[in-house]
This record gives structure tokens, C-alpha cells and sequence, in this order.
């Protein structure tokens, strides 16, 4: 795991607005990787004192079966008063929406929410596993965060607004977390440290 460094350089925040204006997943994900400190602000309770970052980390390798491996796109770890918290990161388009017209989750979402949760349980289940492979002694439970999408796509629908902050408070350990989000994260970021 890599410290993560608690700037974000101004080329990098004006890039990753344009890639989240545009849509672009790939160089979205490319400048995250680069300045996780972008999640702090999302990070809840943790992250204040420290963070530790892992992109594409592989929490299990392929089997000689030819099963796949897991490879979420992110492992983060933030360290608050309480302890040290460890989060999963699924990504998903900021160009895919969270919701189809009728309220229900989109294929993309619900692809993106199914694949979080079997990062989540194969993590619970395998800790140690885990910790040996990507030599993170510290690791346990990880919370998850599914990023999706932007605001605007429930800002003019107060039913899908509220229908999110449902899924928000019965989903407890996965936040669902626009790009948006991300942009205005990356903008509290990019000022404090003036």
C-alpha cells in the first residue's frame, strides 16, 4: 500500500473535471489513482490523520481452473481517531446513470453494485488471505464505495433523489458516490491547501 500524498496538484484537478465533464472513465480512474486524496472528503470518519492507497489490487489471484481473479479498481485505508477504516472501490462511467426511468437500478449500477458486493464478501471471508497476499497486515472488514454517474441525474427527479437516499441509508457499509461528488472532493481538496 502506498501513503497517499495530501496535495493535489492543479493540473490534475482541472484534468479530472474535464474527464468527468466528458465522461471519461478511463482517465477519471488514472488521475484518482494518481491522487486518492481525492476520496478523503468521502472517506466518513477516517482518512484525517492517514491514508493508504492500492490500485487494481489483486485480492485473489486466477485459479488453475481458469476461474478469474478479483481485482476491484481500488483498496483505500484511512486512519481517523477511531482506528483504521479499509474501503473497496468499484467505478463505474460518470457518463452511466444510477437509475433507469423507472426508478429502478440501471444494468450498469446493478452490475457495478453486484461486483462491489463480491469484492466485500470475498474479503470478509478470506482476511488473511488477503493480508498475506498483498502484505497489509492491517487489513479486516472493508466498507465499499460505488462511484456512478453525476448528480444532475437525480437533481431534476426528487423521487430518484429521495429513491437514492433510501438505498444510502439501507446499504450501510457501501456508499453510492457520484462523480460529482468526486469533482466537488477534489475541489475542497485542491483549496485547503492555499
Amino acid at each position: 500500500m502506498d501513503n497517499v500524498k495530501r496535495d493535489l496538484p492543479e493540473v490534475d484537478f482541472i484534468n479530472f473535471q474535464t474527464a468527468v465533464k466528458e465522461g471519461n472513465e478511463t482517465s477519471a480512474h488514472e488521475i484518482l489513482a494518481r491522487n486518492p486524496i481525492i476520496f478523503e472528503p468521502v472517506l466518513e470518519r477516517v482518512g484525517h490523520h492517514a491514508m493508504w492507497f492500492k490500485n487494481k489490487p489483486e485480492i485473489r489471484p486466477p485459479l488453475t481452473n481458469g476461474k478469474r481473479g478479483q481485482i476491484p479498481d481500488c483498496l483505500i485505508a484511512g486512519k481517523g481517531s477511531g482506528g483504521i477504516e479499509w474501503f473497496i472501490v468499484e467505478l463505474k462511467s460518470p457518463q452511466a446513470k444510477l437509475f433507469h426511468q423507472g426508478g429502478y437500478f440501471s444494468a450498469e449500477a446493478n452490475k457495478g453494485l453486484n461486483q462491489l458486493a463480491r469484492y466485500m464478501v470475498y474479503s470478509n471471508e478470506k482476511q488473511g488471505s488477503i493480508r498475506d497476499a498483498l502484505e497489509i497486515r492491517d487489513f479486516r472488514t472493508p466498507r465499499g464505495i460505488f462511484v456512478i454517474g453525476r448528480q444532475d441525474e437525480t437533481d431534476a427527479n426528487e423521487g430518484l433523489e429521495q429513491l437514492k437516499a433510501f438505498w444510502r441509508s439501507q446499504l450501510p457499509n457501501i456508499q453510492i458516490v457520484s462523480y460529482s461528488r468526486l469533482v466537488y472532493a477534489a475541489t475542497e481538496v485542491f483549496h485547503r491547501k492555499k
